[in-house]
């Protein structure tokens, strides 16, 4: 009966009473886990960051391309089109039809104009 009575009175090095709240364990922590946690919290907003951008190009192009389609299926001139897009399409539709107005155009002079092609004036 003696040892129960001694156990009893000394206070044990396990019961001590702790924080284990997120904070409480972020307060307790090395100063070099606490570095990591924050690096950690950075690279995650960072990461959110990236997506919300992506996301939001992602939108934008996807109108840009509806309102490309909606052009070039009305029924317009094609030569129009292009010489309204230029050199500078806003998205990868209208970028894919430049760049094949572009070779057809070539193609078309270099079949009209062949006496051009042979002195190398036009490339």
């Amino acid at each position: 009966m003696d040892t129960s009575a001694a156990i009893d009175t000394v206070a044990l090095g396990g019961a001590v009473a702790h924080d284990l709240s997120i904070l409480g364990l972020f307060l307790q922590a090395d100063i070099i886990v606490k570095v990591v946690m924050l690096i950690l919290l950075l690279a995650s907003f960072w990461s959110w960051a990236v997506i919300f951008d992506k996301l939001m190009r992602l939108r934008r192009l996807r109108t840009d391309a509806s309102a490309f389609e909606e052009s070039f299926w009305s029924g317009g001139s094609l030569d129009d089109l292009y010489d309204r897009i230029g050199n500078r399409p806003l998205d990868p539709l209208s970028a894919i039809f430049a760049a094949a107005m572009r070779e057809w155009r070539r193609s078309a002079a270099i079949f009209i104009f062949p006496s051009l092609t042979s002195s190398g004036k036009c490339r």
